[in-house]
């Protein structure tokens, strides 16, 4: 005897529509991690380049200290940004704002320093002829958005009296 029965095979659509949504939910969990992902890289990538441009600018002064302070130094006045550039030969300053790498901007200010009767750093203390302060800037050139800051003093150690 054969009987017949009314047995389907194969997927019902609401099977279909809760595979489909839970596939979906993977894909966009997915996708947003990968974007987090490479947004966290970008900002990575951005913030190490601004540290090795503050450290060559560091760098730069250094040599320009170690080249002549009367002649590299001391002629640059307190207050006014300048930018780094590298001429082929040896590094200058300069008033014009310079990109470096279609990407940066680093700009240096130097100010006066002042000492008290301990030789410490005091702004009310008499003026420091051999010493500067300096601040030093990377931004995103694009924005200007400051990326990475950096305070330090440079000192006349070859030339001083």
């Amino acid at each position: 005897m054969y009987t017949i029965s009314d047995t389907r095979s194969g997927f019902s659509m609401v099977e279909i529509l809760v595979s489909a949504s839970i596939f979906l939910t993977a894909v966009v969990g997915f996708v947003a991690a990968f974007d987090a992902f490479t947004s966290l890289s970008r900002h990575t990538a951005e913030k190490t380049a601004a540290a090795l441009l503050l450290e060559e600018g560091m760098e730069a002064l250094q040599l320009l200290r170690d080249q002549g302070w009367t002649e590299h130094i001391a002629p640059l006045t307190p207050g006014q940004e300048y930018t780094l550039y590298w001429s082929g030969s040896a590094y200058a300053a300069t008033s014009t704002e310079m990109t470096i790498g279609e990407s940066y901007t680093r700009s240096i200010t130097l100010s006066t320093v002042r000492r008290n009767g301990s030789d410490t750093v005091d702004d009310s203390g008499t003026l420091d002829d051999d010493t500067r302060a300096v601040t030093i800037e990377v931004a995103r050139q694009s924005d200007g958005e400051v990326l990475a800051t950096a305070a330090v003093l440079i000192h006349n150690i070859y030339e001083a009296d």
